[in-house]
């Protein structure tokens, strides 16, 4: 079940700190929580901690090492014509940087957004340090950042897929026709395109993410691509790192792939003179078992492939003088039938 984009605040004539919910797969996981003082919910699923007036509410997000990712905030108050934020690291720490540091913030309909640059620590571990409003009008955040090789996937994918063909997963990412929250009569816009990047940890050769980046503006629909393509058997995985411009957490797509020779014949229409087949049985077997249908018919005339040289297969031939001897898994073969043989399949 998919959710638009949405803000969540509530209208009690005192200070807020929105942070917003997205499209998420696993959406009956998502909790809700709303509080005067701050309120708001991240795209995993996880509520803020919120406990009463002027006490902390904790952010943590999981990147990997060197990872640089931005979380976007957004402040707003009613309770006066305006006020200042002075927002200061407590301790000062290299990971982190808040901009803008310093504020005014009306009681008008635009919130004031405050982005929360993180530049990831290389030494896996964890890291804390507080936020906190100098002048007193603000509750403080607790920074928690896990960094870790191995992130907790938010949603994981297991195939089973052949070999020699593309597997594709799409996935539609949708823009709300309006980038707003509306309460009454406060609006809290977003600026800008929702922007949505898209990368893997490691590189997989065999792997592609087509368009790696998207720009979406209001209402606006794109599908991504997700392809796997392995020439040989293989047992291997992916971790896709998601990021999206006003959101509060990365989002981690983990990919893992059975890549197997798929025993599965698929019905071809032979007609008069040579066709290329593909032979797509896992077990190797002698040209008469492969093409028992046809000579059984009466249609087969000829067989030729190359495997290390050129080689051929004659039904009427002697079987001395025949070189094909073998059909295997993976490769093409041109045969001659003198007749229309519809939907023929490998025993």
């Amino acid at each position: 079940m998919k959710k638009i984009i949405l803000l969540i605040a509530i209208w009690m004539g005192c200070n807020t700190l929105i942070a917003q919910i997205s499209n998420v797969p696993n959406s009956a996981n998502e909790k809700i929580s709303t509080t005067c003082q701050i309120s708001g919910i991240d795209e995993n699923g996880k509520a803020l901690s919120y406990t009463g007036s002027k006490e902390a509410v904790y952010y943590d997000p999981e990147l990997l090492p060197g990872m640089e990712f931005t979380g976007s905030w957004y402040y707003h108050q009613s309770s006066s014509n305006y006020k200042v934020g002075n927002l200061v690291e407590n301790p000062e720490v290299e990971w982190l940087t808040v901009t803008p540091s310093t504020f005014v913030e009306y009681n008008d309909s635009i919130a004031t957004k405050v982005d929360f640059n993180f530049t990831a620590p290389t030494a896996p571990g964890f890291y804390s340090t507080s936020v906190d409003d100098a002048n007193g009008h603000w509750s403080s955040i607790i920074i928690t950042l896990t960094v870790t090789e191995t992130p907790t996937p938010n949603l994981t994918y297991y195939n089973t897929v052949p070999t020699h063909e593309n597997f594709v997963i799409e996935r539609n990412y949708t823009a709300p026709l309006y980038l707003f929250w509306e309460d009454v009569n406060q609006y809290y816009y977003f600026s800008g395109c929702l922007m949505i990047n898209q990368h893997e940890q490691v590189n997989k050769s065999w792997f592609n993410i087509n368009p790696e980046t998207i720009c979406l503006d209001p209402g606006q629909s794109v599908n991504t691509h997700y392809t796997a393509s392995f020439s040989q058997p293989l047992y291997d995985s992916v971790l896709v790192v998601r990021t999206r411009r006003f959101y509060g957490y990365p989002f981690y797509y983990r990919f893992i792939y059975n890549a197997q020779i798929m025993s599965v014949s698929r019905p071809v229409d032979l007609h008069p003179g040579w066709n290329l087949i593909g032979y797509s049985l896992s077990s190797p077997t002698t040209p008469e078992a492969a093409f028992s249908p046809l000579i059984a018919a009466g249609v087969l005339q000829m067989i030729t492939g190359f495997d290390q040289g050129g080689k051929f297969f004659d039904p009427s031939g002697p079987p001395q003088f025949n070189t094909l001897t073998e059909i295997k898994n993976g490769l093409g073969y041109w045969v001659k039938v003198n007749a229309d043989y519809p939907g023929f399949t490998f025993p």
